[in-house]
């Protein structure tokens, strides 16, 4: 039995709670010894049969409520509106200490299976399981926790060197797989412990967990398996990377999970409209379109995160219809034609809800996923917007609220704080240095076209940490007056030094500035976040945004 089957017996029982025969047939069903193989087991996975979400069973029996509901319904000690022995902040009847979601309003104290808090504090739950359930947005500030399930997919063959058509770097084993979709994961949830760089109490926002990993090698003697999404050709003959081939009846077969009811494989799109999937890691090789590699090899335009987001309009709810895809032209994006020019992007018609496809390279460490995310974040919150020719929110962003807090949180405001003629240090010509510095702190940023005095970083991007001199300048030498740190403590804060010091310890990979992008989210306003926006509300968390 191989290591993705297995998880998907055991993640199907702990969903489901089958039986041991249930259990049995399954592995049986495979053919192989399930007996001689370990899985630690993720806390949901694909399914033998179709579901309507996440079971509400604690005791295995999905058809039955938690004991809480029953002693709830029952007139029990649940409702009787008091708490004698500690505090009630809820004020649901049950002290803080029994609780599973001691800030929100839960008497019956409904949980799903495999979560460790309360269905009206933690989502993925039996109510709301997919990405872009009005859920989300109507229990934003109830969560206290989000467990997205990501699948990871790998079209490597080993690992290539250079960028070029090879496995030179060895073989990839199931376990290392496994082992570098998870190294992101815990980076995901290290980086939602708000100002967790110096508060080792701070509470995971983020728990991801691995559903499964599908593992496509093949022999072909190339970098990627055959099976890795070709799509159009350019005008050289190198075929684009075909997102949506991921979603046709076809893949749906590799990826393995099968609807007993329908008689069929399942799509990515349907195990993600079932709440099954929530992110996807698609594995492969990069190969580029150098001489020396085969022309049908050729990796063209992967993207380092491709997706698909819904847009929602000022008051933050859905637009119907709505939704905004990166790789393609701002022009282009209600052009799905899988043999045109732009299929570099995933099918809206497809999926119908927000979904991130990260490309992992093999070759490199799981801080180019935080990269990679750091620049989804930019796009989503910054540049993008809606394609709705005549309608009233064409050109508009798909999040109103997030927008102009990002540029802010990020400096892409530069223009309008500093009268410059870029936005951001992405167009100020990458070739920066620092003056005016006393006590070890540069208070003057000089760019190719003049100086700006009296200048202070807020929290950077992606490329560009505070007081960098150059993109990808992860550890500056040069400190700059910074408010990063108090960006979502109290806005009106004075700037202080900033020190790489400051996420150079962080326990995550740093390939591609992995360190430095941690440390940047744990600066958003997360869980735990006390300031106020521009209109003296409070800050709402970010992450629930990534599922909105």
């Amino acid at each position: 039995m191989s290591l993705r089957r297995l998880r998907f017996v055991i993640a199907s029982c702990l969903v489901l709670a089958c039986s041991a025969d249930d259990s049995a047939r399954d592995t049986a069903a495979d053919g192989d010894d399930a007996a001689s193989e370990t899985d630690s087991g993720p806390t949901s996975g694909p399914t033998s049969g179709p579901t309507s979400g996440p079971s509400s069973s604690a005791d295995g029996d999905p058809s039955s409520a938690t004991q809480a509901d029953a002693d709830a319904d029952a007139g029990s000690e649940y409702d009787i509106g008091g708490c004698d022995d500690g505090v009630d902040a809820d004020a649901d009847g049950i002290c803080d200490a029994e609780d599973n979601c001691p800030d929100v309003p839960n008497g019956n104290q409904a949980i799903t299976a495999g979560n460790d808090l309360g269905d009206a504090c933690m989502w993925p739950n039996q109510t709301s399981f997919a990405s872009s359930d009005p859920w989300i947005a109507a229990h934003h500030d109830d969560l206290r926790r989000m467990a997205p399930r990501f699948l990871a997919i790998n079209f490597a063959n080993g690992i290539g060197l250079g960028g070029n058509d090879n496995t030179d770097g060895g073989p990839l084993s199931e376990a290392e797989l496994d082992a570098r979709a998870n190294a992101f994961l815990s980076a995901m949830r290290e980086s939602s412990r708000f100002h967790g760089y110096e508060d080792a109490a701070a509470e995971p926002f983020l728990e991801p967990r691995l559903v499964d990993v599908v593992d496509l090698q093949d022999d072909n003697g190339h970098a990627n398996s055959d099976l890795f999404p070709r799509g159009a050709t350019d005008e050289q003959g190198r075929p684009r990377v075909g997102y949506w081939r991921l979603f046709g009846p076809e893949f749906a077969e590799s990826l393995g999970w099968y609807d007993d009811e329908l008689g069929r494989h399942l799509t990515l799109g349907e195990l993600v409209a079932r709440g099954e999937v929530h992110e996807v890691i698609m594995m492969a090789n990069q190969v580029d379109g150098t001489p020396v590699n085969p022309i049908d090899q050729v990796t063209l335009n992967i993207l380092e995160v491709a997706f698909v987001a819904q847009a929602y309009d000022d008051t933050l709810q859905p637009i119907e219809g709505a939704f905004v895809k990166n790789g393609i032209g701002y022009e282009q994006q209600l052009d799905e034609n899988p043999n045109g020019p732009y299929d570099n992007s995933m099918p809206w018609s497809a999926v119908g809800r927000s979904l991130r496809i990260y490309f992992l390279n093999v070759s490199r460490g799981s801080g180019c996923l935080q990269h990679s995310l750091g620049h989804e974040f930019e796009f989503r919150y910054n540049e993008s917007r809606i394609y709705a020719p005549g309608a009233p929110h064409h050109g508009a962003t798909i999040n109103p609220y997030m927008q102009p807090l990002f540029r802010a949180f990020a400096d892409f405001d530069m223009q309008q704080r500093y009268g410059t003629s870029f936005t951001s240090l992405y167009g100020g010509g990458d070739d920066y240095s620092y003056a005016d510095c006393n006590g070890g702190v540069c208070s003057t940023l000089v760019t190719p076209s003049g100086s700006i005095p009296d200048y202070a970083s807020r929290c950077g991007n992606t490329h560009y940490p505070p007081g960098a001199t150059h993109g990808y300048d992860y550890a500056p030498v040069a400190s700059v007056p910074s408010t990063c740190e108090s960006f979502a403590i109290d806005p009106d804060a004075a700037p202080v030094a900033s020190d790489p010091s400051r996420w150079s310890a962080l326990p995550v990979d740093d390939d591609c500035g992995g360190k430095f992008l941690t440390y940047w989210y744990q600066n958003m306003p997360g869980l735990g976040a006390t300031g106020l926006d521009a209109t003296g509300q409070p800050l709402r968390n970010w992450w629930p945004f990534m599922y909105y």
